[in-house]
């Protein structure tokens, strides 16, 4: 069984407000406990923000930690320091607990220095809000606790030496899989989820792309993409493309789940359903969802496929409505023509499915489009697996 360990940004608040601490009693100087805090506090938000410096709620811990720190500098009142840390701390618990929903670490970080502040704010003791700020910032960083690590330092596990040998090679790899089909008839809600049979760690950003092949004569492909981040994001994006040229329109990065872990866990799925419409076939929209490692669906976006999609570039227009004569699903690294390198031993599988489904190892003739994607991946997948007449399972190693 893992142990559970702290990421790096954890271990750094963690030290830091133990530090401050035991320099303020050796010293008697609560300047040591305030600067031990902010240290803690502005490591603890650079690190948590990822390669995209997106998240709101950790620029707001940081930008508390630092203006209280200049404040204090300018002033030479630790106040200013104090009530600094105590509306970062509240400007990071609030917004995450607002997305995510209830936490340990979050409720700990906003109850404790919030009540304690105002406690100090009325009563002119600062003692209280330096005894909630410690136990806020330590219990944040104690409940952030990533049972996936394998040491404090955050760095990433090597697969065990038991990790099952890979299942028999299909050829394809990357950017080049299976183009599921049903011999040009049009596919009725078809369906690919990604289960990751391991920790999924990687050198960068990744992606389940999905392309579905549109009918000869119309555009070529719809792209639907769910992305796992370096940050612990689940991104989602849709573009449609034609054969050849640039994308007709993009919805770029949307959030759909934050994860626990800067990585896909063990038993985590990802995946995305195309619903189609009973009478004409054609795409009507798409749903995003994440599932834990229990097999609970913790997070779920339906988009519909009109005017309504948040585009970033290009625009819709109710022509690129189609049907989906295959579809094909690489795990290879998100946006750019990116390649991205896989842990070896990461493992997972990929369960496709419609009204009716196959295999097939070539592009179909009936559909408008060229196979494969830009982006790319060390990921290799296994010979397809025809589990039943409406699912095909295809599993997935990076040697």
């Amino acid at each position: 069984m893992a142990d559970t360990q702290l990421q790096t940004e954890d271990w750094v608040l963690f030290l830091s407000t133990v530090l401050g601490s035991v320099g303020m009693m050796v010293t008697n100087d609560p300047m040591y406990y305030l600067y031990g805090l902010t240290v803690g506090a502005a490591s603890k938000a650079l690190l948590s923000l990822g390669p995209d410096w997106k998240n709101l709620e950790d620029w707001l811990l940081f930008s508390g930690a630092f203006l209280g720190a200049l404040g204090t500098s300018l002033t030479s009142d630790p106040n200013y320091m104090l009530y600094g840390l105590v509306l970062g701390a509240v400007g990071k618990a609030v917004p995450s607990l607002v997305k995510y929903g209830p936490s340990l670490e979050d409720i700990l970080l906003l109850v404790l220095p919030l009540t304690t502040g105002l406690a100090s704010a009325l009563s002119s003791q600062p003692k209280y809000a330096m005894l909630g700020l410690f136990f806020g910032m330590i219990g944040k960083s104690l409940a952030s606790a990533d049972p996936n690590a394998s040491n404090g330092s955050g760095t990433s596990t090597p697969p065990p030496p038991e990790s099952p040998a890979p299942p028999p090679s299909s050829g394809l790899s990357g950017n080049r899989n299976y183009i599921l089909w049903d011999n040009c008839v049009p596919l009725v809600n078809p369906s690919v989820s990604f289960t990751a049979g391991s920790d999924i760690r990687a050198s960068g950003n990744w992606d389940v792309q999905v392309n579905a092949y549109a009918p000869s004569g119309t555009d070529a492909y719809m792209q639907f993409v769910v992305a796992v981040t370096s940050a612990g994001e689940i991104q989602w994006s849709i573009e449609n493309w034609p054969l050849s040229g640039a994308n007709l329109f993009n919805t770029c990065d949307q959030l759909l789940y934050r994860l626990p872990s800067s990585f896909l866990p063990k038993g985590y799925s990802i995946g995305v359903k195309m619903n189609t419409d009973p009478s004409s076939v054609n795409l009507t929209s798409v749903e995003f969802n994440v599932g834990n490692a229990g097999g609970v669906k913790v997070a779920s976006k339906t988009v519909p496929l009109n005017s309504t999609l948040p585009v970033c570039s290009g625009s819709w227009k109710d022509a690129y409505l189609s049907n989906v004569i295959g579809f094909e699903a690489n795990v290879v690294g998100y946006n750019g023509g990116v390649a991205v390198a896989f842990a070896s031993g990461a493992s997972g599988s990929l369960a496709c499915s419609a009204d009716s489904i196959s295999a097939s190892s070539s592009i179909p003739f009936c559909a408008e489009a060229k196979a494969g994607t830009v982006e790319d991946s060390n990921m290799q997948y296994a010979t397809a697996v025809q589990s039943s007449p409406g699912l095909v399972t295809i599993a997935t190693f990076a040697p």
